[in-house]
């Protein structure tokens, strides 16, 4: 399974789940890779 580092406080992670609390880790199982560079495009434009 691939593992990415996401390089940014767990608030931060959080929001862009669009939950209102930390998040120190998520597991994607089920969203394709695209989705996944959405929140990650995301992430990069803030």
């Amino acid at each position: 399974m691939p593992l990415l580092h996401f390089n940014d406080t767990s608030v931060t992670l959080g929001k862009l789940c669009g939950l209102q609390f930390r998040v120190s880790a998520i597991s994607l199982n089920s969203l394709s890779a695209t989705n996944v560079q959405a929140i990650i495009k995301e992430y990069e434009t803030k």
